[in-house]
């Protein structure tokens, strides 16, 4: 019975965020959205709100996440953000401080 924390830490420790690094490098966060819209919130063009989204595998799909964040609508573009809030996933995402490209 005493392996169960055991095991359960282990669970948490190889999670998404835990990938193969070089001795001494930082390993970046990040998260993956897949969504039928995007668009720009009123008057905060950094601010990106998709909707009707799927996350990738490994993605977070609640909270807020900080890394690296990509939320792309298959042929027409992404958001690549610093992060995301996830209050109300799958229905809408914010990502915060984001950059656009048309048509990925």
């Amino acid at each position: 019975m005493k392996t169960a924390p055991i095991i359960l830490a282990a669970g948490l420790v190889a999670g998404p965020v835990a990938a193969a690094a070089p001795a001494g490098a930082a390993v970046e966060r990040t998260a993956s959205y897949e969504c039928s819209g995007l668009s720009s919130s009123l008057g905060r063009p950094a601010e990106a709100v998709g909707q009707n989204c799927e996350a990738a595998p490994g993605s977070p799909t609640r909270g807020r996440f900080e890394g690296r964040v990509k939320i792309a609508v298959p042929l027409l573009g992404s958001a690549h953000c610093r992060s995301v809030d996830l209050r109300d996933y799958p229905e809408k995402i914010v990502g915060h401080e984001c950059t656009y490209e048309i048509g990925e």
